[in-house]
C-alpha cells in the first residue's frame, strides 16, 4: 500500500499526541486566548471590472494600530487603504497587508504581513439558448440618397492610384464624419444590414518568388482569376440589397524588403479606390490583414528574433493603414486579422511552417506555441491593434473595430482565455 510522506507524517504525529497525552499538562488559560489577525480570504477569483473587499479577522486583539495595503501587480489588481480590491485585467496578483496590532493584555506592538492571492479572469458567459434580449437586424438598407455620411460629392487625389482612376482623381461622397454617440451594436442592427465578401481579389497571392515580376496592385488583384473590381460592380452589389462590403487584403504582395515593411502606395491606393466605390453607395466597408502569404507563422517560431520580426511587421502594417484611412467616416471599419489567430489552422496560423524568408512553406519549420500561449498571443495582437489605431488620431480615435476571434471559431472565441 502506498502512503504519501505527508499522510505518514500526520499519522506519526497523531500517534505521538495520543501516547504523550497522559503526561501532558495544560498550560495557563491565558495562552489559549492567543491573539491573531487573519485575512477574510487567502485566495480569490475576481472578474475583470469587479471589486472584492478583504477584511481583517481579529482574535483577542485590543487595537489595530495601522494597516498598509499593497498589490504585487497593479496592472492586474489594485487595492485601496481599506482593503477594496479592484480587478483591472486578466492575470494574477498578490495583495498584501502589513498589520500592526496590540494584543489584549499586552503593551508591545506586533507586526504581521498577510497575503491573498488574487486571480482576475475575463470570463465569458456561455450564450443562452433563449437570450433575454436579441438584436433585430434591419436587412433593408436605406436608399442611397438617404444613407448616412454621404455628403456633397468632392474630388480627391488618391496617392498611388491605379489606372482605374483617371489621373489619380476620384469623386468621393463620404463626408468624413465620425458619429461618436453611436455604438457598434446600433450600426449592426440598424444600418449595416446584409454583408458580402469581396473574396479572391485584394487578398490574392502570387508565388512568393514571383512577387518582384509584378508592379501593379491590379496584377495581384487578378492573381486568382477574378476581374479587376469596378465601381459599376459595387453599384450592382448595392442594388441587390447588400450594405456592407468586406475587403480582405494581402498587404505583403507589395511591401519593402528592407525590414521596415513599408507598404507600396500602389497597394494602399488600390484598396482606397475600392473602399470609395462602396462609400459612394453609403455602404459600410471592412478592411483587414488576411492570410497574407502565411507570415503569421513567424509568431510561433522557436527563434525569438523571428517572433519579434512578426510583431514589427504587424505594427508597421497597421500604423500605415491607420494613417492612410484616418480621415474617413465611421462607415469604414478595421478588422485585426482573419482566422490566423490559432495554432491548428493549416493555412497560416501561428504554428504554420515557414521558410527562411518568414513565409509559409511546406518545407519550412513549424511553430512551437501551445494552445495557452496562442490564446495569450492572440489577446496581445488584438490589444496591439486597438492601441495602434486609437493612437493614430483623427477619426481612428473612435473608429469601430472588428476584433478577430480565436481562429474565428465561435466556440473557441467564447472562452475565458480570449
Amino acid at each position: 500500500m502506498k502512503v504519501s510522506w505527508k499522510k505518514g507524517l500526520a499519522f506519526v504525529l497523531a500517534i505521538a499526541m495520543v501516547l504523550t497525552g497522559a503526561w501532558y499538562v495544560a498550560p495557563a488559560a491565558s495562552a489559549a486566548k492567543k491573539a491573531s489577525v487573519k485575512l477574510s480570504k487567502t485566495s480569490a477569483k475576481v472578474k475583470k471590472g469587479k471589486k472584492l473587499t478583504l477584511k481583517l479577522k481579529k482574535t483577542n486583539v485590543k487595537k489595530i494600530k495601522s494597516q498598509t495595503w499593497s498589490s504585487s501587480k497593479k496592472s492586474v489588481a489594485t487595492v485601496s487603504k481599506k482593503g477594496v480590491v479592484t480587478a483591472k485585467k486578466a492575470g494574477k496578483a498578490t495583495i498584501k497587508v502589513k498589520v500592526k496590532y496590540i494584543a489584549k493584555g499586552a503593551k508591545k506592538t506586533t507586526t504581521k504581513t498577510l497575503k491573498c492571492k488574487v486571480t482576475v479572469t475575463d470570463s465569458v458567459a456561455a450564450p443562452s439558448a433563449e437570450p433575454e434580449k436579441s438584436i433585430k437586424i434591419n436587412m433593408v438598407p436605406p436608399a442611397i440618397d438617404k444613407a448616412s455620411n454621404i455628403g456633397p460629392e468632392r474630388e480627391v487625389s488618391i496617392v498611388g492610384a491605379s489606372k482605374m482612376s483617371a489621373d489619380g482623381k476620384m469623386k468621393v461622397k463620404d463626408n468624413g464624419t465620425m458619429r461618436k454617440e453611436l455604438s457598434s451594436q446600433y450600426l449592426l442592427a440598424n444600418e449595416m444590414g446584409l454583408g458580402i465578401n469581396l473574396g479572391n481579389t485584394m487578398e490574392a497571392c502570387k508565388a512568393i518568388g514571383e512577387i518582384d515580376n509584378f508592379s501593379e496592385a491590379t496584377d495581384f488583384e487578378q492573381a486568382w482569376g477574378q476581374p479587376v473590381t469596378t465601381s459599376a460592380y459595387i453599384d450592382s452589389v448595392r442594388s441587390y440589397g447588400f450594405n456592407t462590403l468586406r475587403i480582405p487584403v494581402a498587404w505583403t504582395s507589395m511591401v519593402s524588403k528592407d525590414g521596415n515593411y513599408t507598404i507600396d502606395p500602389k497597394m494602399l491606393g488600390r484598396v482606397e479606390e475600392i473602399v470609395n466605390y462602396a462609400l459612394n453607395n453609403g455602404m459600410y466597408v471592412i478592411i483587414n490583414d488576411h492570410f497574407d502569404y502565411g507570415w503569421w507563422g513567424a509568431f510561433g517560431s522557436a527563434d525569438e528574433t523571428v517572433r519579434a520580426g512578426a510583431m514589427k511587421r504587424y505594427i508597421s502594417y497597421w500604423t500605415q493603414i491607420s494613417e492612410r484611412f484616418k480621415g474617413y467616416s465611421d462607415h469604414l471599419i478595421f478588422e485585426s486579422a482573419n482566422e490566423e489567430l490559432d495554432i491548428d489552422i493549416p493555412n497560416g496560423g501561428f504554428n504554420a511552417k515557414i521558410n527562411a524568408d518568414g513565409y509559409m512553406s511546406n518545407d519550412g519549420k513549424a511553430g512551437i506555441l501551445t494552445t495557452e500561449e496562442a490564446y495569450k498571443l492572440a489577446n496581445e495582437i488584438n490589444q496591439k491593434f486597438v492601441n495602434i489605431v486609437r493612437e493614430s488620431g483623427g477619426n481612428n480615435a473612435y473608429r469601430h473595430l472588428l476584433i478577430a476571434g480565436y481562429t474565428t471559431n465561435i466556440t473557441s472565441t467564447c472562452d475565458a482565455r480570449w
